[in-house]
């Protein structure tokens, strides 16, 4: 298929980098369509989850001298 434009899509959730989520397509002719969303966005949100979930594994502040 022809397209016009393709655009990565990236999300973030609070502090975290950002990853890419899926890819928006302009096709030559018709709609334009977002691909791999859905597992991209579960796979994020799981992180995201598994931070909450588990704090005591991200990095503590320096505490002051």
């Amino acid at each position: 298929m022809a397209s016009i434009a393709s655009f990565p899509v990236f999300m973030r959730v609070g502090g975290s980098p950002e990853v890419q989520i899926g890819e928006l397509v302009w096709p030559a002719h018709g709609a334009a369509t977002l691909s791999g969303t859905r597992t991209a966005i579960a796979g994020l949100l799981r992180t995201a989850a598994d931070a909450f979930e588990h704090p005591e594994q991200e990095e503590a502040p320096d505490a002051p001298a």
